[in-house]
């Protein structure tokens, strides 16, 4: 008798209908452009391998720390941790030159990604090897203001 419940219920997850699909926590990337990313939609069968690619999906555009989802009572529910956002940016020892370069390179509301931080020292290293610079350090320190900790105060320091 165990075996019969225990291999109905996988079966009967697999074939609900999802009624709705909600996502929580999400800021600086729209509800929108989640559902249109999504490769379920409303009225669509329960799919656990299509939730897995959803999510990959969803990591791709680099907003994301924590993706997880959930589906109880046929209501599929995505939550989000997003990556923080630039919220200020002080420069320390740093040319008008190029302070006026990084103004393209890194702006208030841009996600802070380690891969954006270490672009923007590559370019800064370079820009200093070609004055003739070569033993530049660059470092950033990020800070993260307690009455809103997804936004970050950064430094950046040579």
């Amino acid at each position: 008798m165990n075996k019969k419940i225990l291999f109905l219920v996988p079966f009967m997850l697999y074939a609900s209908q999802i009624k709705d699909i909600r996502f929580t926590g999400l800021t600086h990337f729209s509800k929108v452009s989640a559902l249109n990313s999504s490769l379920l939609q409303k009225g669509d069968e329960f799919n656990l391998k299509k939730i897995e690619n959803t999510i990959k999906n969803y990591y791709s555009y680099g907003y994301f720390k924590d993706i997880k989802a959930d589906f109880s009572n046929g209501i599929l529910t995505y939550e989000f941790t997003e990556k923080p956002s630039i919220f200020n940016i002080q420069y320390h020892n740093v040319s008008e030159e190029l302070k006026k370069l990084l103004q393209n390179k890194i702006k208030r509301g841009m996600i802070l990604s380690d891969s954006k931080l270490n672009e923007i020292k590559n370019f800064i290293v370079g820009y200093y090897d070609a004055k003739g610079k070569f033993d530049t350090v660059v470092v950033f320190d990020k800070k993260f203001p307690s009455w809103k900790p997804d936004r970050s105060n950064l430094l950046c320091a040579f």
